[in-house]
């Protein structure tokens, strides 16, 4: 059948393929030139890796007339009903789409408002109510298809000559290319990427790269130590107390907090009051985990929490790469 045939990885391919080239003048503007790079490799290597899953959808009639255009804007919600309007007329190509793709848009939304918890259920409940549970399976890939569409959307409208409000919509689009970037390297799960390595490695610059490139919340075990002794965290450690300060004892206590600072940090990102300005659930820790005792105790404290963790180190763009490296394949 004619709808069918847009499920297909070739013919989503036209429709990603042109966002790239459509987004490539805003590199370095509203996307980094590691982040475009990382999305458009994630995206590329999804179509190679999950071809089959793409044609199971086909096979089971999965792909529909849909919206189009789902998100929080074009739903309105009375206590009688739920309306859902604006749908896209005037391309078939953007409306003869998986209804996974049209799920996993709403869901974006949720994530990008700082409510992932509310994305999660809407898809539970869409994959339940539909005897759908492949859709859990591809909703992130469609997740940064998404988001990746706003931020393109956002830069356009933001380099327009008759926009008013240009640094508003530069905003916004750089905050839904760092979500696009999330679901390409991390996914929608949260997650605690641990950035380690030996003092004098450039691990902190690498780590606060990540965190802007992400737009994650970072945790460095340097400055709740420095907190924990009373050092102002713009002052250097006075040499006569150096040795208190990394005693054992000491490192123990600051890397217990760094690690509960991290997992609450994760814990309101999962919680109920929204979050407007970060559509993230997921921490980067900044320390050097040097003994085995340290990073056990990481992997037992993640464990209660029921939160992955990765190590990582190197450059931003081989971190990038190796967290997408892990997650390419759902």
């Amino acid at each position: 059948p004619e709808i069918e045939q847009w499920g297909t990885p070739e013919k989503l391919k036209i429709s990603t393929d042109e966002n790239f080239t459509q987004v490539e003048r805003f590199i370095g503007k509203t996307i980094s030139p590691a982040g475009f790079d990382t999305i458009r490799h994630y995206t590329d290597q999804f179509y190679v890796v999950n071809k089959n899953l793409f044609h199971e959808r086909i096979q089971q009639h999965r792909i529909l007339d849909c919206h189009g255009d789902l998100h929080l804007d074009h739903v309105h919600l009375t206590p009688e009903a739920v309306t859902i309007f604006d749908c896209i007329e005037f391309n078939d190509r953007f409306r003869f789409i998986d209804i996974a793709n049209d799920l996993a848009f709403l869901a974006m939304d949720f994530d990008f408002e700082g409510r992932s918890d509310l994305g999660n259920l809407f898809l539970g409940n869409a994959s339940r109510e539909l005897g759908d549970a492949r859709v859990l399976r591809i909703a992130n890939f469609y997740k940064c298809y998404r988001a990746f569409v706003r931020g393109k959307v956002d830069s356009i409208q933001a380099s327009e000559k008759e926009t008013t409000n240009s640094q508003e919509h530069e905003r916004q689009s750089a905050r839904y290319f760092c979500l696009a970037l999330r679901y390409a390297t991390a996914g929608s799960e949260p997650l605690v990427l641990v950035v380690m390595g030996p003092v004098g490695t450039g691990k902190s610059t690498v780590a606060k790269q990540l965190a802007s490139e992400l737009d994650w919340p970072i945790f460095s075990s340097d400055e709740i130590r420095k907190t924990l002794a009373g050092i102002p965290l713009d002052q250097r450690t006075p040499s006569d107390l150096r040795a208190k300060i990394y005693s054992a004892r000491m490192t123990q206590k600051t890397y217990r907090r760094l690690i509960k600072n991290g997992l609450a940090g994760i814990s309101c990102s999962r919680g109920r009051r929204p979050r407007p300005l970060q559509p993230h659930n997921s921490v980067i820790l900044d320390a050097t985990f040097s003994t085995r005792a340290l990073r056990r105790l990481l992997r037992d404290e993640c464990k209660k929490a029921n939160v992955p963790f990765r190590k990582n180190g190197g450059s931003v763009r081989r971190a990038l790469r190796r967290l997408r490296e892990v997650e390419r394949c759902i």
